[in-house]
């Protein structure tokens, strides 16, 4: 899950989320991983987790469960770890108040630009509606 909102920049790209999957021996998969596509019954669990370390408590391993878990990335690390931090740095310019339209939620990059009315433009990069370059 990307912040995407106003404000958006290296430090909260420090600050990727994703779902891992907790395999039977224990172990929690990789960023790269994307549990929701793994065949059913591949993990006893989700847990919610976090590119800088952070991790959360273990979810079922259901579509329940991986809601649960980008929720609490948002709820339990996110939104009182970097978000305070980016409204000190830099006040007005990240959101008062953060809402799902600020996240990436890993809906794929056509409905993500649909979503926030960003148009596609040359190199691959993204101009928002603010005329800001996004690489």
């Amino acid at each position: 899950m990307f912040f995407i909102g106003a404000g958006a920049d290296e430090v909260t790209d420090d600050h990727e989320g994703y779902v891992a999957g907790r395999y039977r021996d224990g172990v929690r998969s990789d960023i790269w991983t994307d549990v929701s596509r793994c065949t059913s019954g591949t993990f006893t669990g989700y847990l919610p987790a976090c590119e800088c370390g952070w991790q959360g408590a273990d979810r079922s391993a259901t579509p329940a469960g991986y809601e649960a878990c980008q929720r609490a990335w948002l709820d339990e690390h996110f939104g009182p770890t970097v978000a305070p931090q980016r409204r000190a740095d830099l006040g007005a310019g990240f959101a008062a108040t953060l809402t799902d339209a600020d996240f990436d939620w890993g809906r794929g990059l056509n409905q993500l630009l649909a979503s926030h009315a960003w148009a596609v433009a040359g190199g691959g990069r993204l101009l928002d509606s603010a005329a800001t370059w996004r690489s």
